[in-house]
């Protein structure tokens, strides 16, 4: 049965984090290569993806949010000759990070596939507004997404049911003629189903809870899904 729409999560599933935080790096790298000992953005690019952790942050984590934990790590630990407050850090990170980046293999064919089967396009997503916007601009996503939802400005976040609950309602759809795909086993795939989608859960980048059975559908690639709209092998409704 095809959906009406596919609301998708952002990082790790329409965008690549860890090929957005290379190209981060070597962007943070040419602005600050003249106050650095460093010699290339490698150790840049480790402290970013170690204080990112897959884009949550660790529970024991000093920090309140990725990007405190970022600036504030990088102007720490970084070889400095001119040592940079973190507050200036962190104001290259939030103007910089969202336009790096990358798009996640396979996700431009499916969403192109979706439109050309008629199907409504969202974003359901934790973070900033301004932040989500920017990143769909650089992924020049902005004029395919029917409706973005970040739980900054809707003042819920994944895996709330509310969520969810309002990406159907602004286009005028039931939950259970929508699915959602994305990477995060508890936010994203056990979220949109507990609001009554079908979740998909994107493999990968976040370990399936041992504890938990099995999932019913999850994919290894975005494109596994194209695959399921151009070779009308769609699912059954559960």
């Amino acid at each position: 049965m095809s959906p009406k729409a596919v609301f998708f999560d952002l990082d790790n599933t329409l965008t690549h984090r860890a090929l957005s935080i290379a190209r981060y790096a070597e962007i943070f790298y040419l602005a600050f290569r003249n106050q650095l000992k460093e010699k290339n953005a490698d150790n840049i690019n480790a402290i970013i993806t170690r204080e990112d952790n897959g884009g949550y942050l660790p529970e024991n984590s000093p920090f309140s949010s990725i990007r405190e934990a970022v600036s504030q790590t990088l102007a720490s630990e970084l070889r400095w000759i001119d040592p940079q407050q973190g507050k200036t850090v962190l104001e290259h990170w939030v103007n910089h990070f969202p336009s790096a980046a990358i798009v996640m293999p396979g996700a431009n064919e499916l969403i192109d596939e979706l439109i050309r089967h008629g199907i409504a396009i969202g974003v359901i997503s934790n973070g900033a507004e301004w932040s989500r916007n920017k990143t769909l601009e650089a992924l020049s996503l902005s004029e395919k997404i029917g409706v973005m939802l970040c739980s900054e400005r809707f003042g819920e976040s994944k895996p709330s049911p509310k969520i969810f609950h309002a990406g159907a309602n602004r286009l005028g759809l039931r939950p259970d003629q929508c699915w959602y795909v994305g990477d995060h086993p508890v936010n994203d795939y056990q979220g949109a189903k507990n609001a009554g989608m079908k979740a998909i859960w994107l493999k990968g980048f976040h370990p399936w809870p041992g504890r938990w059975v099995d999932t019913e559908y999850s994919v290894n690639s975005l494109n596994e899904i194209t695959m399921m709209f151009t070779q009308h092998a769609l699912p059954r409704p559960w």
